[in-house]
């Protein structure tokens, strides 16, 4: 029983993170729009847009916590320390609010945190 609940549970997860690799294929097409936007000039829903970005990280951030034990099974592929040194540093930013210095952390920062997250749900799903 235990290792049925088991398997049931790796399910699971691994549909979480294809559900969350197709989310992140969304944020990689968001994240240089309204990067456009806080670089220049900002629209009526450019601060609508940016929050949407940040619940769609908060969500994968969630997702890659309740699954680092099914990405990370076989070998460290995501480092966590590594993904929360990515967030903290966008969030430094973000309550600073320079529109800047907000869209070079979700470049440097956000979009490197979700490629290293993809990359390893590929390497593990697909």
């Amino acid at each position: 029983m235990e290792d049925q609940n088991m398997e049931e549970l790796r399910q699971q997860q691994k549909e979480a993170l294809i559900t969350t690799h197709e989310y992140i294929q969304k944020l990689f097409d968001a994240i240089p729009k309204v990067n456009n936007e806080l670089r220049g000039q900002m629209l009526d829903d450019t601060e609508e847009y940016l929050n949407a970005i940040l619940n769609g990280v908060n969500f994968v951030t969630e997702v890659f916590n309740r699954t680092m034990d099914y990405v990370n099974a076989d070998e460290v592929l995501v480092d966590k320390e590594k993904l929360n040194e990515y967030v903290l540093r966008f969030m430094a930013e973000y309550k600073n609010g320079s529109k800047a210095a907000i869209a070079d952390s979700l470049e440097n920062d956000i979009l490197v945190y979700l490629q290293s997250f993809d990359e390893a749900i590929q390497k593990t799903c697909y």
